[in-house]
């Protein structure tokens, strides 16, 4: 499926704003809306090269944050934007990590595992930094699992096994290691715990003294039963109703997961 992003420029064709293909920007004066790969940019037909230059150097721009420019990225980059996630929490200067993984049942394989990387600065700055969203197709035994979080899983790159799923996720990890103060799952006992054991087990020589570890839980007694995904709109629909297409979290999207379970870790008020 492409990927689409809508590009608003004014008068001088300077780039002022950017969302989803169905965002409705007021006193427009004009926008690209159409996919996000630069090299199918260099046949469209802009208004003048000036415009089409400008485009591609936003684009490009994203990109360096961004090298591979994804759904996910999209909505990471758009997250930044507005700063919805800030630090309130009081953790330390650094990076952390979140994940989350879907799998067949609760004691099923992991088939789709995101995660994202978060940068807190200085004051109550956090911006993402990187993000994963991989998936793979496998028969699903579970009902409630074909019924509540398959339908949800569009927009993520699709490998061929479990196997890849768990190992890209092991690279994108690898890439961090060294420099995460904090590595946080929500509620993670059974499906993510299980599912970097497998990751463990995959290459037990290589990854048993490289797992991640300590595994931190953002789940406790007295916080399981808030709703991540409500706790994010209700904080932040001042930003969603600008753009619901892109920024109204889906539950059981492992990317929204990440994303609400990061808000609530971080923006504890």
């Amino acid at each position: 499926m492409e990927k689409r992003i809508k590009i608003k420029y004014d008068e001088d064709f300077e780039i002022v704003d950017f969302g989803s293909q169905d965002v409705i920007f007021d006193n427009m004066y004009g926008f690209y809306d159409g996919i996000v790969n630069l090299s199918d940019l260099e046949d469209y037909s802009f208004e003048t090269d000036e415009l089409r230059k400008n485009i591609m150097d936003f684009i490009k721009d994203e990109n360096k944050i961004y090298p591979d420019k994804t759904y996910a990225n999209i909505l990471c980059s758009i997250i930044n934007k507005d700063e919805i996630i800030e630090n309130t929490s009081g953790h330390e200067i650094g990076k952390i990590m979140i994940f989350d993984v879907e799998s067949d049942g609760l004691f099923g394989e992991g088939f789709a595992v995101s995660a994202i990387i978060l940068n807190i600065g200085v004051g109550d700055s956090c911006k993402i930094v990187d993000c994963l969203n991989v998936k793979c197709s496998i028969q699903i035994k579970d009902d409630w699992v074909r019924e509540n979080v398959l339908p949800h899983l569009d927009y993520m790159e699709t490998v061929y096994t479990v196997k890849e799923v768990r190992d890209r996720f092991y690279d994108f990890y690898k890439k961090y290691i060294y420099d995460l103060k904090h590595i946080y799952s929500d509620c993670n006992f059974p499906v993510e715990t299980n599912f970097v054991s497998a990751m463990v087990m995959d290459n037990l020589q290589e990854r048993q003294t490289e797992m991640p570890y300590p595994l931190e839980d953002i789940c406790t007694r007295k916080n399981r039963d808030i709703n991540r995904k409500q706790h994010y709109i209700q904080k932040n629909a001042q930003y969603i109703v600008m753009d619901v297409a892109t920024r109204m979290p889906q539950q059981h999207n492992p990317l929204w997961d990440c994303i609400c379970s990061a808000y609530f870790l971080l923006n504890k008020k």
